[in-house]
This record gives C-alpha cells, structure tokens and sequence, in this order.
C-alpha cells in the first residue's frame, strides 16, 4: 500500500526496530468509504448469514445428489 501512496512508512530506531504505519492524505479518503462499508455489514450482517446458511444447504444436497447417481 505505501507504492499506491496510500500509507506512509518510516522507521523509528530504538532499543528495538519500530515500524510505524499511518495513512497519507489519499490514505484518507478511504476512511468514509470504508465506515460506509462498515454499516452496510452492520445493517445487513443477518441477511449475508442466512444467505451462507441457503447456499451451504444447496451445496451439501447437490453433493448428496451427485452422490446417489454416481453411487
């Protein structure tokens, strides 16, 4: 992400090698989007559950289908 210009890096030496990340100006303009992204997950945390439910449940029948014409 630093070569997209989206964070900064810098080294700070002490006792120990310290790394410190923060985001440069066009960093930030990914921060509404991403709390925007955030609530949608949020709002629609159930849906994207149940959907996973739906689609794990056709997948596991299909498996027993193909099971009993190949078996």
């Amino acid at each position: 992400m630093t070569a997209s210009e989206i964070q900064d890096f810098d080294t700070i030496y002490q006792f120990q090698i310290v790394f410190k990340y923060s985001l440069t100006t066009l960093g930030e303009t990914l921060l509404q989007p991403m709390k925007e992204l955030r609530q949608w997950g949020r709002e629609h945390f159930a849906q994207v559950v149940e959907a996973r439910v739906q689609y794990d449940s056709a997948s596991t029948e299909g498996s027993r289908e193909a099971d009993n014409i190949s078996g």
